[in-house]
C-alpha cells in the first residue's frame, strides 16, 4: 500500500506469516487494508493441507467423539543461516507460529494456560540468542491438552506428525514420502525418505490458499478462510509462549479479541 500526491493507492494483499514483526504492527496492517477497502490475506499454510482439513472435517463431525489430546511434530530437516536467525524473531514466531495456528483452528478454542520450554543444542544459535528444540504445553478451556514439538533440525527430513486422540478413537496423520512402497529383501525393509521440504510437503497446501486468495479478489467468496482475529491470535500466542519460556512458568491467557 503506498500513499502517493494524497492519493491512496490500494492493492489486495497476501502475506505469508509473519505479517509483521509485533501485535501492534499486525493490527495497523489490518486497519490500513480496512481504509483501503480492500482484502488482507495471511497465510496459514497448514489450514489448507488436504490431509489437515480432512482431519479437521473428521473432528467437527463426531467420528473420534470429545477430543482430548493433541499431539503436534514439526521439525525442519536443516537448521536456516545466521542471517536469516538473527532476523527472524524467534523460533516461537518463526516457526511454532504455524503449529499455534493449527491447533486453535482445530479445536475452535483459545488457551487457558500456555507453557514453554527449550533449548539451543547449536552453538551458533545459542549466540544468536535463539533455540532449536521447543515444546509447548497447552491447555484449552474444554480441557483438551495439546503439545507442540518443534526443532531445527531433523536429519532425516522434514518431520510432520500430527494425533488427534479423543473419546471414541484416534485420528493420525503422519510424514509424506514420494511413495509409500516398501521394498522387503533379505536384510531388511525400505521405504523411502520423508519429503525433505516445506516446499515439497505443502505444495499443495501453497496452492490452494492462493486459489482461495484470487477467489477472494474476484469476489467468488465471501469471507477469507484467515481472519484477522486469526492472525492476531496466533500472533499474542507466540508472544506467550516467548514470555513463559524466559520466565520457565505457564502463563494464563486472556483472550485476544
Amino acid at each position: 500500500m503506498q500513499v502517493k500526491s494524497g492519493m491512496m493507492k490500494s492493492k489486495a494483499v497476501f502475506c505469508e506469516k509473519p505479517l509483521a514483526p509485533d501485535l501492534t504492527s499486525v493490527r495497523d496492517c489490518y486497519e490500513k487494508a480496512e481504509d483501503c477497502g480492500r482484502p488482507l490475506f495471511c497465510g496459514f499454510n497448514r489450514r489448507f493441507d488436504p490431509s489437515k482439513r480432512s482431519l479437521r472435517d473428521r473432528i467437527q463431525g463426531g467420528e473420534i467423539g470429545q477430543v482430548h489430546r493433541i499431539k503436534i511434530v514439526s521439525r525442519d530437516p536443516k537448521a536456516p543461516t545466521l542471517k536469516y536467525l538473527k532476523d527472524s524473531g524467534d523460533i516461537f514466531h518463526d516457526c511454532v507460529v504455524h503449529e499455534i495456528d493449527l491447533v486453535c483452528w482445530l479445536t475452535n478454542e483459545f488457551p487457558e494456560t500456555v507453557f514453554a520450554q527449550g533449548h539451543a543444542f547449536d552453538p551458533r544459535i545459542a549466540e544468536v540468542g535463539d533455540l532449536d528444540e521447543t515444546l509447548v504445553s497447552l491447555k484449552f478451556p474444554s480441557g483438551i491438552l495439546a503439545t507442540i514439538d518443534t526443532g531445527r533440525e531433523a536429519s532425516f527430513g522434514y518431520d510432520q506428525r500430527l494425533e488427534v486422540h479423543g473419546s471414541k478413537g484416534m485420528l493420525q496423520i503422519g510424514n509424506m514420502r514420494p511413495t509409500e512402497v516398501t521394498v522387503h529383501k533379505s536384510d531388511g525393509a525400505t521405504l523411502d525418505p520423508v519429503q525433505y521440504f516445506f516446499a515439497e510437503r505443502y505444495a499443495e497446501s501453497y496452492q490452494l490458499e492462493m486459489t482461495h486468495f484470487i477467489d477472494i479478489v474476484k469476489g467468488e467468496v465471501n469471507s477469507m478462510e484467515v481472519t484477522m482475529e486469526d492472525t492476531i491470535r496466533a500472533t499474542r500466542l507466540c508472544d506467550i509462549c516467548s514470555e513463559s519460556f524466559r520466565k520457565n512458568q505457564a502463563i494464563t491467557c486472556v483472550s485476544v479479541e
